[in-house]
């Protein structure tokens, strides 16, 4: 049943670039937005709880989002928890703070802590090589001279390694038997992969990272990853609506999936240390108040301070094409410029149709989780934790944070923008730049955007219907680019909502080899997961020769946008996707059989049709 909480300090009240929605349907309906104080006085939390209500009813309206939990911690204070709409509605069973979510990425969180645990026990060097701790742990490389992939370049994934292994990592429906222990099977299996990027050069997210730091717990501990997390970690916290699979205990609190109004079944995933924690909005301020208490709960210690502390400590200064991003073991820093003044650690999470938000302020102790079971929430529960943090904020200190200001559009230099046209490799893809008349347009997705000025070398995205019109599009407003010179290469930065997604490489057209010409066409795969509930990530992809940008191009459907990436030859029977971080600097193997040609992707076998 939904709490409700008197808000007066003193008496309670609780993060890659997956999945991008572009336009979403305005709601019809209009809610009184409350009036804010000319001083919020100290520490009374009454005008946040009721502008968080407005908030979170008005986004439930506008994205048809169904049920939606929130809380906000003030040290070791939950100063508001509540639910919104529903966590079953064929049933009823409206959403509340109790109400429990799959938090998609989040869960990196709790396998870092996991990690650090045994660290402090002396059973973990995080700057030993992976192979320390798991034997069979093998993967081809290109790169010589470089350095091993260490359990610390892990956690701040800079360790080189894959994005993913898409074969075998989704399950629709009720997964198979045992399905929580096949992330085991990763180790083993990374001797045909390639590294993407030496360790330790730039920012390149990898759920197969922390797939592998699962199994490192689970070896050095003796227990099976999720037992150990349950047993150390969540009990002491008293988490007790939370863990990495379904329980009994967690079921009768466990909320439905839903797009749009419509029931959805959500996904199983493989990659369990990675993204399959199942948690609350009461659990997670649990698990906030650890983090403000130095890593200790009641009288247990945790994690020691000094271990927590490092984790929040930026690990990354010094690597240029990291620009200003800066990340701990997990725990992401905000870019955004309406917290420049103040250091936000923020970690949003998705897994279909699931959205989560974690941001926290640990300085001054203050944090905000937004969590819902719905496919068009993922920039609403970003926009609410955002909005309630800074009202803590301004709540507990009296300073007032910026507010993001409207791009005002201001012309580029002729110079500058003749510098910045030209071929970027994404992690979203291939961008193309040109210029018309004074101004910057991109293309990405397939679909045309100005880029507008906003100061100095950063630009925003703006889609405009007949070249004229402009289109409200939740992504594209949050989407920026800035233009940096690094060694001699151009670089854009690309930030989705003031979290740094990775850097898009500009190059240049190339000759491609005759040989590969002849391997243009539709690949279908061909080794499927096994069992019905196997889910493939991508069902086929093309290779494409772009005679007029002269480069090879793979395209394939991933976040449910066609996405086109650059491909490189480096030799007759291998490809590289061009550029570095998440997505880039993947191998793709080409090989011949009786039937025609094939390729190995990610585990996947594809031929060609």
């Amino acid at each position: 049943m939904k709490r409700r909480i008197p808000v007066s300090k003193g008496i309670v009240y609780t993060i890659t670039i997956g999945a991008f929605l572009l336009f979403l349907l305005p709601g019809c309906a209009t809610l009184k937005t409350p009036e804010k104080p000319e001083q919020i006085r100290h520490n009374d939390y009454s005008y946040l709880v009721s502008y968080g209500t407005y908030l979170i009813k008005q986004k439930m309206r506008r994205k048809m989002i169904t049920g939606f939990s929130v809380a906000v911690v003030d040290d070791q204070e939950i100063v508001w928890s509540d639910g919104f709409g529903y966590a079953d509605k064929s049933k009823e069973i409206k959403a509340d703070a109790d109400t429990v979510y799959r938090i998609g990425s989040i869960s990196k969180l709790f396998t870092a802590i996991a990690v650090m645990q045994l660290s402090d026990h002396g059973d973990i060097d995080i700057d030993q090589p992976l192979m320390t701790y798991l034997s069979e742990f093998k993967i081809n490389s290109r790169f010589q001279d470089t350095k091993p992939v260490t359990i610390r370049s892990i956690l701040t994934h800079h360790s080189g390694l894959p994005s993913d292994r898409f074969s075998g990592a989704v399950y629709v429906s009720q997964p198979p038997e045992g399905y929580s222990k096949k992330f085991y099977k990763l180790a083993g299996q990374m001797g045909e992969a390639y590294m993407t990027r030496p360790p330790d050069k730039v920012f390149g997210y990898s759920n197969i990272g922390y797939s592998l730091l699962g199994t490192v717990v689970s070896r050095v501990s003796g227990q099976d990853f999720v037992k150990y997390v349950d047993g150390a970690i969540l009990k002491p916290i008293g988490m007790k609506h939370s863990s990495f699979v379904g329980t009994k205990e967690i079921e009768p609190y466990m909320s439905k999936g839903y797009a749009y109004g419509r029931e959805e079944t959500p996904y199983y995933i493989r990659d369990i240390p990675a993204g399959a924690f199942l948690s609350s909005a009461n659990d997670l301020s649990m698990f906030m108040k650890m983090i403000f208490a130095d890593g200790k709960v009641g009288n247990t210690q945790i994690l020691k301070p000094e271990t927590l502390n490092k984790m929040l400590e930026p690990q990354n200064i010094g690597l240029p094409m990291d620009l200003d991003f800066r990340i701990g073991y997990a725990f992401w820093y905000s870019v955004s410029e309406e917290f420049e003044s103040v250091n936000v650690i923020v970690h949003g999470g998705y897994l279909p149709p699931f959205n989560t938000m974690f941001v926290t302020i640990p300085e001054y102790k203050l944090g905000v989780v937004a969590l819902s079971n719905s496919k068009g929430a993922m920039f609403s529960t970003r926009e609410v934790a955002t909005k309630l943090i800074k009202l803590a904020y301004e709540t507990k200190t009296g300073i007032r944070l910026p507010e993001v200001k409207k791009n005002p559009g201001r012309t580029p230099d002729k110079d500058q923008i003749q510098t910045y046209r030209g071929y970027y490799a994404s992690p979203l893809g291939l961008i193309e730049i040109n210029i018309k008349g004074k101004n910057l347009k991109a293309r990405l997705f397939g679909l045309n955007f100005d880029l507008v000025l906003k100061s100095g070398s950063d630009f925003s995205m703006q889609a405009k219907l007949f070249g004229f019109i402009p289109l409200k599009s939740d992504l594209l407003e949050s989407i920026n680019l800035s233009f940096h010179e690094i060694d001699g290469n151009r670089y854009a930065g690309l930030y989705v909502s003031g979290i740094f997604m990775g850097v898009a490489q500009k190059f240049s057209p190339y000759e491609v080899p005759e040989e590969w010409l002849d391997r243009t066409g539709k690949y279908r795969v061909i080794n499927p997961d096994q069992g019905q509930q196997g889910h493939l990530i991508f069902k086929e992809m093309k290779l494409i020769y772009d005679k007029k940008k002269k480069m090879m191009l793979v395209r394939v459907n991933m976040y449910n946008k066609n996405m086109s990436f650059p491909l490189m030859p480096i030799s007759h029977d291998e490809a590289v996707t061009i550029g570095d971080g998440r997505n880039l600097g993947e191998t793709i193997k080409f090989f011949e059989k009786d039937d025609g040609t094939h390729v190995l992707f990610s585990g996947y076998e594809f031929k060609l049709q």
